[in-house]
């Protein structure tokens, strides 16, 4: 089923309301050790208490499933040449070339 750009966007927004709050980063940003971190986390709705690096690992796979799911068009987030890791898209030329 090919999406439409205006469904994507839709639904974009309306997980907007999930995102963080200003209390919530101050919150995140006041954190004094990682595993005051993800208990913070957790408490917010990323996962079960566990290592930062798991947590986050779990969590951006979710993200880049989403957008998999939504995206009329998952090739913009194409590698770039220069990226040390994968999914990530930038401005760089090579990206973009069609030679």
């Amino acid at each position: 089923m090919a999406l439409s750009y205006e469904f994507s966007i839709g639904s974009v927004r309306a997980k907007e309301n999930a995102l963080f709050s200003k209390t919530d980063l101050e919150q995140l940003l006041g954190c004094k050790t990682t595993a005051e971190l993800c208990q913070t986390l957790s408490d917010k709705g990323y996962g079960t208490v566990g290592a930062f690096d798991e947590m986050t690992k779990r969590h951006m796979d979710g993200v880049w499933e989403y957008l998999r799911r939504i995206a009329p068009d998952f090739g913009v987030f194409a590698p770039c040449p220069r990226a040390t890791t994968t999914p990530r898209c930038c401005s760089h030329p090579a990206r973009w070339s069609t030679s």
